[in-house]
């Protein structure tokens, strides 16, 4: 027997709880979480406050993997007796919210994702613990590879969504559509204060892009580089809300001409826009759209077949834009 497995029996002794009862105890603690046992415990041997019962406890520590969601539902229900002096009996969902604090603290991410869905007060310690996530990548291989991707999604763009302010995202030309239709409403469903959006190398057509307009009331970074963008779902993605964009990222998308820039007018706050490597990219597309984007500082259309022989469009008229950008970077949470 190990060391730890050692101070897990002597702290469940000293609670009393029987050298039977100890046993069953370590026996539903995994390898992984052994330590998580002993911290427990420990806890509970010096302070005999924190109103848990062992059934609790037990629970607890065998669904640290949380491979059953109906045992975890079971686990919400069921009465336990108090540890101390107390005879009373305590429902999980009666404890304090400094409890389920202490509790929901020994959970890893995914585990509390699976937390969240079983109630609401569950979804909102959960959130409470998550809410430190601001900037969240998703992993589309672990996704993917889930038979529930469904309900994982909901789980996470419903904990992480309301405080979420970045997203990046990047699934590859070929992907699967339910999968993507699924992100793209999960999107703009819950995230009403994204302030950057990053989707690359992503085919997002006409069907995607409609509804992830409802973000563009918040967005102030938007990134669709490598999305075989066309100038008609584009144009018509721009065009449809008030925006607050300062910098606007679409570079690789060589079906890009430009004549979305036909009637754009709303990128007053607009200050960084990459077009690189948009090949076909006709620069004399521009001069009426510059002419409203009064706070564009710098441009990069690197790579543009137009570009020598348009390049004095960004010194017209007493303009001094910069070619070459700097955008944001970011560091990301991620998972999936």
């Amino acid at each position: 027997m190990s060391f730890g497995a050692i101070v897990v029996m002597e702290f469940g002794l000293e609670l009393g709880l029987g050298f039977g009862t100890s046993s069953l105890l370590l026996s539903l603690s995994s390898l992984r979480c052994l330590c998580l046992s002993v911290r427990i415990l420990g806890r509970l041997w010096l302070s005999d406050d924190l109103g848990l019962g062992l059934g609790t406890i037990s629970l607890l520590l065998s669904l640290s993997s949380l491979r059953c969601l109906s045992s975890l539902r079971c686990l919400c229900s069921l009465s336990v007796r108090i540890l101390g002096r107390l005879d009373a009996k305590m429902d999980l969902l009666e404890l304090d919210e400094d409890s389920l604090m202490e509790i929901f603290s020994y959970f890893c991410f995914n585990e509390l994702l699976l937390l969240s869905s079983v109630c609401k007060r569950f979804l909102y310690i959960s959130q409470r613990h998550l809410r430190k996530i601001r900037n969240f990548e998703l992993d589309y291989r672990s996704v993917a590879g889930r038979d529930n991707y469904p309900e994982y999604l909901r789980n996470v763009f419903t904990s992480l969504g309301p405080t979420m302010e970045a997203f990046r995202f990047s699934g590859g030309y070929i992907m699967d559509e339910t999968l993507k239709q699924h992100i793209v409403d999960n999107l703009a469903a819950h995230c009403s204060n994204l302030r950057y959006l990053t989707i690359n190398y992503t085919i997002l057509t006409e069907q995607h892009l409609r509804p992830l307009a409802v973000l563009l009331a918040t967005l102030h970074h938007l990134d669709l580089g490598r999305c075989d963008l066309t100038d008609e779902s584009l144009g018509e993605f721009l065009r449809s809300r008030p925006l607050h964009l300062r910098t606007l990222a679409i570079p690789g998308n060589p079906n890009l001409l430009g004549k979305f820039f036909n009637d754009w007018t709303t990128a007053r706050e607009l200050e960084q826009l990459d077009l690189s490597c948009c090949f076909s990219l006709n620069v004399q597309e521009m001069d009426e759209f510059l002419k409203t984007a009064k706070c564009l500082l710098a441009v990069d259309v690197t790579k543009s077949l137009w570009l020598e022989r348009n390049k004095d469009i960004f010194q017209k008229d007493g303009r001094s834009i910069m070619l070459g950008t700097s955008l944001p970077v970011l560091e990301y949470y991620k998972a999936g």
